[in-house]
């Protein structure tokens, strides 16, 4: 008999993880499987999933809840595209493959608001598409069942590729009662440098991650309850 699936996950990141280094090296839409070492994490959002893909794809927003990444700047989008080009997301749809961004990245996720900047990360979009994932044997949902869910990626800019590469995963799978959302995230590096930033940051990146995460959950719930009490009120 097969195992029943732990994960929705489309490389098996665990559900309900702690950022951690991870055992295993998963790869990435542009760079493929021939990373030095991933970073990963997951969680379950008592949210549906548009609600949780919104707040990741609203960028503005991230001040708000997001004590990692606190401010995004858009710096272009692909020529010849707008809005309605883009695959129809949830939110505000300002970000398509292509889209290049500035990160204002907090390595500290604990630091204050003094107005001090962080580092200046130069990111590209490069995947922002839905899939399906296959579903865990439940009450709700039999073996060979399909689960709706969003991808979205980006890889840094912030070195030359030939020494360091990094892209950014994140899935979001809808739960079988739509009430709830699975989410899971890695991000894998490359390069002569990658096993310097392991060294170096690794473990705060451990940190700024959880903080992403925890941030992004508490908004998505909290949009949600929101929603439900409108609706209640009908």
């Amino acid at each position: 008999m097969a195992s029943p699936i732990e994960t929705h996950c489309s490389v098996a990141v665990p559900n309900d993880l702690q950022t951690r280094l991870l055992s295993e090296v998963f790869p990435t839409p542009t760079y493929g499987p021939s990373g030095s070492w991933s970073l990963g994490c997951s969680c379950t959002i008592a949210a549906p999933l548009d609600t949780c893909v919104a707040v990741v794809l609203d960028v503005d927003k991230y001040p708000s809840w997001n004590r990692f990444v606190r401010k995004v700047d858009i710096k272009s989008s692909p020529e010849g595209t707008t809005a309605d080009d883009a695959p129809k997301v949830p939110g505000p749809g300002v970000l398509r493959p292509g889209t290049l961004m500035l990160f204002d990245a907090h390595m500290d996720p604990r630091s204050g608001d003094d107005g001090k900047k962080g580092v200046s990360s130069p990111e590209e979009v490069t995947v922002l598409e839905p899939f399906a994932a296959a579903a865990a044997s439940s009450a709700s949902s039999a073996p060979g069942d399909e689960l709706q869910g969003w991808r979205v990626a980006w890889r840094s800019r912030i070195f030359p590729d030939l020494l360091l590469r990094s892209e950014r995963v994140q899935e979001f799978v809808a739960g079988p009662d739509g009430g709830q959302t699975f989410y899971y995230c890695w991000q894998t590096y490359y390069g002569p440098l990658a096993p310097v930033v392991k060294w170096a940051v690794g473990a705060k990146l451990e940190k700024a991650f959880d903080a992403w995460m925890e941030g992004m959950q508490g908004e998505a719930e909290k949009r949600a309850a929101a929603s439900s009490r409108v609706e209640a009120a009908l």
